[in-house]
């Protein structure tokens, strides 16, 4: 008897919704709205998520970088950063001579130059001055080629390896290993191509050539004193990091002639560290973008709420019919939920659609990454869900209130 009254209910819910959704279809904005950001928020984060794990992967496993300014939070980080004193050789033969967790130590420096090939050029491009363990805390290899010694980097040599973006520029038909190209007017001699990393929110990865350092600082030597470097830091066993990065620190304050009573004024970058802030900020922009996307789901609850409210007052005599006819409450509450229910779940796919291909038009016309995940889409359809039963409980409860004479005898 439970399931026909309850199977009674719905097919009395379904022909109620379509007549509703013909007069109240641009009523359910509310609900498309909020349901189609959430999807869209959740599918952008997570595409994000899953795009920088990827790309920091590139670092390595057991590998960080001493850094003056990291992870910056901030204008007042900034600005705190910016008076911090640069890293210099010292700090680089100090923690290569001194770290016993090390495996490698690398350092380098960086500026943007132009460089020129025959009556080609490539404007902006990061020339890198690095010393020649640098492949070992970079997961980049070279493609094709070689990379340069220590003897090579120790004699200054005018040799370079390049990025797939200089070889794509430059060398579209030729083969790039031998030829001379000009970087900020000096010569130097391709010797190897990395191989492409790609790109991270739409910067490539791959427009930069690498130099032998000591060569850098002969052409660079007044403006490497005014850079801070970058040191690189390969340890023998990635289970020790924190271990490793502690001894880092030790050495670094006792070179740098910090008091114990002051902070670190330098910075760590590793992988898992990378990742926990970029969590940390996807994490707060979610919060404040569903917050945002609320208020439209409540507006369209609220629209529903007083769409069921008229559909109750214009059903009044069928109401009446029912009860007298031996309906009880608790189908008439069940009717009407069932109806607000499906008129927002109605709105909530709708939502579902429009969030999945506004994520994709924002990963096509931005370099925003997005996945869709099917949990996200269960979690539109529920949210959707949950708003048409919530604001349903009213009309639904007042429905199953009326007194059926006083219904029977009610006129339009």
């Amino acid at each position: 008897m439970f399931l026909f009254r309850l199977f009674n209910s719905v097919n009395l819910s379904i022909r109620s919704l379509f007549s509703n959704l013909m007069r109240s279809g641009l009523t359910l904005l509310g609900i498309i709205i909020g349901v189609s950001t959430v999807i869209a928020v959740i599918s952008i984060v997570n595409g994000m998520n899953d795009y920088v794990a990827e790309k920091i992967a590139v670092m390595g496993p057991g590998v960080f970088f001493v850094e003056k300014f990291g992870i910056v939070r901030g204008r007042e980080d900034w600005l705190k950063r910016m008076r911090w004193k640069n890293l210099s050789i010292n700090e680089y033969e100090a923690l290569s001579k001194q770290m016993m967790e090390a495996e490698a130590v690398a350092a380098m420096l960086s500026r943007s130059r132009r460089i020129t090939y025959k009556d080609l050029y490539i404007s902006s491009t990061s020339v890198r001055g690095a010393t020649a363990n640098y492949l070992s805390v970079s997961e980049i290899a070279v493609e094709d080629g070689r990379f340069f010694t220590e003897f090579e980097e120790q004699r200054r040599a005018h040799i370079v390896v390049i990025g797939s973006d200089i070889k794509k520029a430059l060398f579209e038909d030729v083969d790039p290993i031998d030829k001379i190209i000009d970087i900020g007017g000096v010569k130097y001699k391709i010797i190897g191509v990395f191989e492409t990393a790609g790109s991270v929110l739409g910067n490539s990865q791959d427009n930069f050539v690498v130099i032998p350092l000591k060569t850098y600082l002969v052409y660079y030597s007044g403006l490497y004193r005014r850079s801070s470097w970058t040191i690189g830091i390969k340890i023998k066993d990635p289970d020790r990091m924190f271990e490793a990065q502690e001894e880092a620190r030790s050495i670094l304050r006792r070179v740098r002639k910090i008091p114990s009573n002051k902070e670190d004024d330098f910075s760590f970058i590793s992988p898992e560290a990378v990742m926990n802030f970029f969590e940390e900020f996807s994490g707060i922009a979610f919060i404040v973008l569903i917050g945002i996307s609320s208020i439209s789901l409540v507006v369209g609850g609220i629209v529903i709420m007083n769409i069921m409210l008229v559909s109750v007052t214009e059903r009044t005599k069928e109401i009446g019919i029912r009860k007298a006819i031996g309906a009880k409450r608790g189908d008439i509450l069940m009717q009407f939920l069932i109806e607000s229910v499906l008129l927002s779940l109605f709105g909530g796919l709708a939502g579902v659609i429009a969030g999945y291909l506004l994520s994709q038009a924002v990963a096509h016309f931005s370099p925003l990454p997005s996945a869709v995940k099917p949990w996200t889409v269960f979690l539109g359809v529920a949210v959707a869900s949950s708003v048409g039963l919530f604001f349903g409980i009213y009309p639904a409860w007042k429905a199953s209130k009326l007194d059926p004479i006083i219904a029977l005898s009610y006129e339009h």
